[in-house]
């Protein structure tokens, strides 16, 4: 299997952000981990629940990724592309830039993220 496992998914998801629309890497990151969040936590829900309990006391994965969402927001971040000055954009075109060095899944740890599934997260932006 040929991937990219060194870049956590996430974090290699907003690089295609930073390239293409010039946003800094921190606030891509911002961006990205909500729709990230949504997407994994369909695949290992057992997780997101941890996460969602231990660090927002939440008592589902959502509410977790909502909490999340709100806090990034308090701290002055970009929700969705558009706030970050991006009208229009492809989510396509960002799926073919995260997967530009022939990689068959993004990250690996918590889970892969497969080129469907970057798709499905830029659309979430």
């Amino acid at each position: 299997e040929a991937g990219s496992r060194s870049v956590p998914g996430d974090d290699a998801l907003a690089h295609p952000l930073t390239i293409r629309y010039q946003i800094p890497h921190g606030a891509a990151l911002a961006l990205i981990m909500p729709a990230w969040s949504r997407i994994m936590s369909l695949r290992v829900p057992d997780k997101f629940m941890e996460f969602a309990h231990n660090v927002w006391d939440a008592d589902t994965a959502e509410a977790g990724v909502q909490k999340l969402s709100r806090f990034l927001k308090q701290l002055g971040l970009p929700m969705k592309l558009a706030e970050a000055g991006v009208d229009a954009f492809q989510p396509e075109e960002l799926t073919t830039l995260a997967f530009s060095h022939g990689e068959e899944f993004l990250g690996g740890g918590l889970e892969k993220v497969l080129k469907p599934d970057a798709e499905s997260i830029y659309q979430l932006l």
